[in-house]
């Protein structure tokens, strides 16, 4: 009597191993780019379902556009490097050396100040960045007349573009911080999301970092200047 052997299963073919491809890192200003348009059609299609909205809803858009506005930067870029780069250029455009504080990608188009003997002080500036024309407008509000413990003073800074304010910022400054102080954002008032929003963080990079390239430049020379008349013994 034969026993019949065992079939052994077919062996499957070894599996072939294939190398995953690491994926590129994100591009930042795509990045950017993406979060900003998502943002944009998040904040219209809430503000469009608000015409009736109670005062409690209204309080929660304006917290929402207060955090975004802070979290972005926005405020910042506004408050901070683009009004100082830019607000005295009215005055500036007036003397032969502008050129030295206006150069590429800004370029001034025109502007005014108000009287520096009142409040509240308005400050328009109309200018282009990469080509495109944009305004700002600083009111100087000043300090308040019935705190006379209250050291700040106050202000609001605006982005118009087309006659359209995008961008409206309470603003404060704590003078008992002297060099130190500056503007800072308080609240918003006023916001409408659109590819500006990009531009406004380029132009703060672009002026924070050239600030920055002046101030190495000034620290390398004073070092290079002062180590010439040193010699150190042996």
């Amino acid at each position: 009597m034969f026993w019949s052997k065992k079939q052994k299963p077919p062996q499957q073919p070894p599996t072939a191993i294939v190398a995953e491809k690491k994926k590129p890192p994100p591009d930042p200003e795509q990045v950017l780019s993406e979060a900003l348009a998502a943002y944009e059609k998040h904040y219209y299609a809430k503000t469009s379902k608000a015409l009736n909205q109670d005062a409690e809803k209204a309080k929660n858009i304006v917290n929402q556009a207060r955090e975004f506005v802070s979290s972005s930067r926005l405020g910042y870029a506004a408050c901070r490097p683009i009004l100082e780069h830019v607000k005295n250029w009215p005055a500036w455009s007036k003397h032969k050396d502008f050129q030295k504080y206006c150069t590429e990608p800004f370029r001034y188009l025109g502007g005014s100040t108000g009287d520096s003997s009142s409040k509240p002080r308005t400050t328009v500036v109309t200018f282009s960045y990469n080509s495109r024309p944009y305004t700002l407008k600083f009111i100087d509000e000043g300090m308040l007349q019935w705190a006379t413990d209250d050291l700040n003073t106050y202000g609001k800074v605006e982005i118009v573009i087309e006659n359209k304010t995008v961008l409206g910022l309470d603003m404060s400054m704590d003078l008992s911080k002297g060099d130190a102080a500056y503007w800072r954002m308080s609240d918003v008032y006023a916001l409408l999301p659109g590819p500006w929003m990009k531009d406004v963080i380029e132009m703060a990079a672009y002026i924070d970092g050239k600030r920055q390239r002046q101030h190495e430049e000034f620290f390398n020379k004073n070092a290079l200047d002062r180590a010439a008349g040193i010699c150190l013994p042996d």
